[in-house]
């Protein structure tokens, strides 16, 4: 996370690579992971932990998707603990997925991770499920907290594409809507208030009226990344990009044109402290 390692992690393989020696280190997935099946899709790195979020399974019957909790104390990354995906209810309709395909590539089994700034929780996208999934970390015990918080957008695909943080208590979330044929209808990004994990816990939704796409820009969003300073930069499916820069209290970040925003003193009764 401080610019000195590169990391790889395959099905078969992780690679370590410090850029400060120029010494690259591997171990072999079938001894690292406790799943050999596990199909890794997206990490994130702290200056504790390493979590890694994919799938486990059988191509012949169902992939599940799965979180691994290593550390990163030396050069050889050890599995803590593991967390499982479970299905809201036994009726619910996630839990007629099988998944049985995610051992090959496709845009609707991409995920997302990312970790707290303070490094006790982990926020995951998982889009296939519509949800995203909200895991604290017992530190000292080096494991998840069971049972996790989620929240879902219906009976859609594409919630959770991306995830960050813009502090310790407020979430980013790109919230696609694709059909279960994944044709796209909507990208809105979310942002909540995680003492409010739920639907109550939604502070803002962009793009809205004050706050439009640029022209040119969109309307399918493919990822987006928050800096520890609070900009958001979003891809769109064109490759373009957006940046929007956070705005001081009694303005707004204007998002109207251009590639990147531009703070606007709030329109009259919009003032908000936040």
């Amino acid at each position: 996370p401080t610019g000195h390692f590169a990391y790889a992690f395959t099905q078969q393989f992780l690679l370590l690579y410090n850029l400060d020696t120029d010494n690259v280190s591997m171990q072999l997935g079938n001894i690292t992971w406790p799943n050999t099946s596990f199909l890794p899709h997206a990490v994130d790195i702290s200056d504790e932990f390493v979590v890694v979020l994919g799938f486990v399974g059988d191509p012949m019957t169902n992939y599940t998707p799965c979180a691994f909790l290593l550390n990163r104390s030396d050069s050889t990354l050890k599995v803590l603990d593991q967390w499982s995906y479970t299905p809201p209810t036994n009726r619910s309709w996630q839990a007629s997925l099988t998944n049985i395909d995610a051992d090959s590539y496709a845009a609707q089994y991409d995920m997302s991770v990312s970790i707290n700034p303070t490094g006790g929780q982990v926020l995951l996208g998982i889009q296939i499920t519509n949800t995203i999934v909200l895991l604290n970390i017992n530190r000292s015990a080096n494991k998840f907290i069971l049972p996790p918080q989620s929240v879902s957008n219906g009976q859609a695909i594409g919630m959770g594409k991306a995830v960050g943080w813009f502090d310790a208590n407020t979430s980013v979330v790109l919230v696609n809507t694709y059909s279960f044929s994944y044709i796209w209808s909507a990208s809105r990004v979310f942002v909540y208030n995680m003492a409010l994990f739920n639907s109550s816990g939604i502070m803002s939704v962009f793009p809205n009226a004050q706050q439009p796409l640029a022209t040119g820009f969109g309307p399918i969003l493919i990822t987006l990344v928050v800096t520890v300073t609070g900009t958001v930069t979003m891809l769109d499916s064109q490759g373009d990009i957006s940046i929007i820069f956070p705005a001081a209290p009694g303005s707004y970040a204007d998002t109207s044109w251009g590639t990147v925003s531009w703070a606007l003193d709030c329109i009259g009764g919009t003032f908000n402290p936040q």
